[in-house]
């Protein structure tokens, strides 16, 4: 008994002195541009905890941590090149960070109607009502793939995704449009070049991001997603998820939380490419932060039907 207790003490004092001197500290400053204009919501990774902190609308922020398990912080933003810092470099007092823009352009596209109609069409799941949801939390995020035919050359005008009035219709959450990477099959470069912010109202409707003035010229397809965002006044505590019909959205028997708002699924023919990736290790996926595909669910007595988050694009192009 007498040893047990002397080892309980010294892992106390052990984890005593630990503590004691940690560099636990503060970083406060803001994120801007090379003019000095704060980048509103932009985003600071802890790099080795895979942890992020987001800037206000200002571009401002402040928070805690322990310096001792972060050496470097990853300062993101859409349209920006991004920055690594080391943790130690960084001034006790305001911190100032400053971001270039981006040096990767896009290519421009033009269409031209000499010859042909310009058209308009879309691409993904659009129906007018959902049948389930996908309740997820904070920070994970899923992304279905749109298929373009090849022979449209087409221009994107718009993308869309319907939430439901389960949940908290009103929650900020942010879209996102990537190309296919060749190599994984998966979500690869993201192509918007600015943060795409939107909301819904009071649920079971469609919200929209309009990108036609960002002229973003298409092939084949393109993956559109939805990101649950830490942030933007969205802090809500965790909903419990109670009678929910969910799907796409973590292991049913372990997932017992939700946040903010849910987004419908629907039946579709054909069947669909879904990824998913999530802020933490769960029991489908103990990579963090990755892409990972969805085994997709097949309806039992809708035959030949295939569950599908309803997520859609439209485009225009040249018919001749």
């Amino acid at each position: 008994m007498l040893k047990y207790i002397k080892y309980v003490m010294i892992l106390l004092l052990m984890s005593t002195t630990k503590n004691l001197f940690s560099k636990v500290r503060s970083f406060s400053g803001k994120v801007t541009d090379i003019n000095k204009k704060g980048i509103a919501y932009a985003s600071l990774k802890a790099v080795e905890r895979n942890e992020v902190f987001y800037c206000d609308g200002s571009g401002k922020f402040n928070f805690r941590a322990d310096t001792d398990s972060i050496d470097l912080l990853s300062v993101t933003s859409q349209g920006f090149e991004a920055k690594e810092l080391e943790t130690e470099s960084l001034s006790k007092d305001s911190i100032i960070i400053e971001l270039d823009r981006s040096s990767r352009h896009l290519k421009e596209a033009s269409i031209k109607a000499d010859g042909g109609k310009i058209k308009v069409d879309r691409a993904g799941n659009d129906k007018s009502s959902h049948s389930a949801g996908c309740f997820l939390t904070y920070k994970d995020e899923i992304a279905v793939y749109l298929k373009i035919e090849q022979e449209k050359n087409a221009v994107l005008k718009s993308i869309a995704a319907y939430i439901t009035k389960d949940g908290l219709p009103a929650t900020k959450f942010l879209m996102h449009v990537y190309i296919k990477d060749s190599a994984t099959g998966g979500p690869g470069e993201e192509i918007t070049d600015s943060l795409l912010v939107v909301h819904g109202r009071k649920g079971n409707e469609w919200i929209t991001a309009d990108l036609s003035e960002r002229i973003l010229q298409v092939k084949d397809g393109i993956f559109v997603s939805v990101e649950w965002a830490s942030g933007y006044g969205n802090d809500y505590f965790p909903i419990p998820l109670k009678n929910a019909t969910n799907y796409y959205s973590g292991n049913d028997s372990l997932r017992e939380v939700f946040n903010g708002q849910v987004v419908g699924l629907n039946w579709q023919s054909g069947q669909p490419q879904v990824y998913r990736r999530y802020a933490r290790d769960i029991y489908e996926n103990n990579n963090s932060g990755k892409w990972f595909l969805t085994k997709p669910l097949r309806g039992g007595h809708k035959l030949g039907l295939w569950i599908c988050p309803m997520i859609y694009c439209t485009y225009t192009y040249l018919e001749r």
